[in-house]
């Protein structure tokens, strides 16, 4: 998770699921830990019977006894094992599945977006504005983002991240082209800059 950079939407979610793992592996940390200082201390103390204990029936039915606690740490121990591993590739399956919702998100806002954008380029084509829409034919585009700040405050709060500006084209014939704009930045300038795109239409 150290570079992966979530939408705002996300960020509450990762944030919980950073801490429930964090909080999960600290008990099984302090839990293992646990685990193996007492069968270091048991397996000491077996050795120290059993150097000394002879043919002494008390001490060897007590060795015995401890055995059988080691075999059940070191089975607890297995275990702790276990859980860690299931609890890592949840964690894993949990991160798959909010990318896969935000990838698609992201597919949503870019249609939604561009659809807009002829939405809009369809309207200024009829009715009185018309006459007042200007496109450009020679691949210039001047863009004039109303209520900026607005806008811009937005997409800090995951309103609405990106903008698209009106279409412009290349050529009397040649290619539908609008400008793609995050307000609070995108990618590794999320937050610190603001991201411009090109993009092609059909």
């Amino acid at each position: 998770l150290g570079n992966y950079i979530p939408r705002p939407e996300f960020t509450g979610i990762m944030q919980r699921i950073r801490d429930d793992i964090t909080e999960v592996r600290s008990g099984l940390a302090e839990k293992f830990v646990m685990v193996v200082g007492k069968l270091t201390g048991l397996e000491r103390r077996i050795e120290g019977l059993e150097s000394s204990g002879g043919g002494n029936t008390r001490i060897t039915n007590e060795v015995h006894e401890l055995k059988s606690k080691v075999r059940d740490l070191t089975t607890e121990s297995g275990n702790l094992r276990e859980r860690n591993m299931s609890l890592e590739r949840e964690v894993r399956d949990k991160i798959a599945i909010i990318d896969r919702l935000r990838s698609r998100m992201d597919q949503m806002d870019e249609s939604l977006a561009l659809n807009t954008v002829k939405i809009t380029d369809l309207e200024s084509q009829r009715g009185p504005r018309a006459q007042q829409v200007i496109h450009s034919y020679n691949g210039t585009l001047l863009w004039k983002i109303e209520s900026y700040q607005r806008k811009r405050q937005d997409a800090i709060n995951g309103v609405k991240t990106a903008l698209y500006s009106p279409p412009f084209y290349g050529a009397q014939y040649g290619y539908k082209m609008c400008a793609k704009i995050y307000m609070n930045g995108d990618g590794f300038g999320k937050g610190s800059h603001l991201s411009l795109f090109f993009v092609v239409m059909r």
